[in-house]
């Protein structure tokens, strides 16, 4: 077991050790020690190459600089700045200086959208948040915005953090793993979503991002009560198999969600499939078409 696995059994302590990593800005120093001499993988060639395909990528509202790296930034399609090699280091650098700041073309065309009609004041939770890319494409369109971020990964947690600070946003994040069940013995807990809306007295959640590797049918058990009582507007789900993407769309359906678009793993330009659920009624007759890989 490596260092980083054994210390996050211990997260105040790997915290710890992040933030002085971040005083003396370690990252930037090494991302341009390293990234200069970078050979693409052909893993990330592939998936670059496939990325670029979609059709989405022209519906994309994008930025002039668009996927360009500065001093201590790279640029989104949005104009959100993100920390050098902040998400899956240097091959999705390449990935997102390719494809003009774009990662996920399906589901960031579907987002887009959704934003449009997001009311001021509106409260997004993202589940697997990482990089936190969602969350602040959220706060910085949506007036009032409240983000509450859970990731079990203090390391990638950290890049959440930077990536907010950057672009002067706010937001809440928390450590804890997603499943069907709360436990609150582990060091790092896990939560079911209906306890984390309990837990942040939320009324109505506006919109749901999750990418959390594999547990997404889990999660969405857990959010039984919310799902049922509809306080949950727009449900945003990264899937990791079709089988499971076939059952979370089931689980959606027989909750009274309409499903907006729809990618399988085979049909996706990313390394996800997408499912776009929303509660049948909220803000009214919504149409978003995505494309689809052949």
């Amino acid at each position: 077991m490596g260092f980083k696995q054994r210390i996050k059994k211990f997260p105040q302590v790997y915290s710890a050790i992040l933030f002085v990593l971040n005083l003396i800005n370690y990252f930037d120093k090494r991302f341009w020690l390293k990234f200069p001499k970078y050979q693409i993988t052909p893993l990330w060639r592939k998936r670059a190459d496939i990325v670029k395909l979609s059709p989405d990528n022209k519906r994309i509202e994008i930025i002039e600089d668009a996927g360009k790296i500065f001093k201590d930034y790279q640029l989104m399609h949005n104009g959100l700045k993100i920390g050098l090699g902040s998400y899956y280091d240097y091959g999705n650098t390449v990935l997102l200086q390719e494809n003009r700041g774009v990662h996920e073309p399906q589901e960031e065309f579907a987002f887009q959208e959704v934003l449009k009609i997001i009311p001021p004041g509106s409260v997004m939770m993202e589940l697997g948040s990482f990089w936190a890319f969602y969350s602040m494409w959220f706060a910085s369109q949506i007036k009032n915005a409240k983000c509450i971020m859970i990731e079990p990964d203090p390391y990638k947690m950290n890049f959440g953090k930077l990536n907010f600070k950057m672009n002067n946003l706010l937001g809440i994040f928390e450590l804890g793993f997603i499943t069907d069940k709360t436990n609150l013995s582990k060091s790092i807990p896990d939560y079911s979503v209906d306890f984390l809306l309990q837990k942040y007295k939320i009324d109505f959640l506006h919109l749901l991002h999750s990418d959390i590797q594999g547990y997404e049918a889990k999660m969405l058990e857990g959010a039984g009560h919310a799902l049922s009582e509809k306080k949950i507007g727009f449900v945003f789900i990264s899937t990791h198999g079709n089988d499971l993407h076939r059952e979370c769309e089931s689980i959606l359906r027989a909750h009274g969600y309409e499903i907006l678009c729809s990618a399988y793993l085979n049909e996706s330009y990313a390394w996800d499939g997408v499912i776009v659920a929303k509660a049948k009624n909220y803000l009214g007759d919504i149409k978003i078409e995505i494309s689809k890989r052949v």
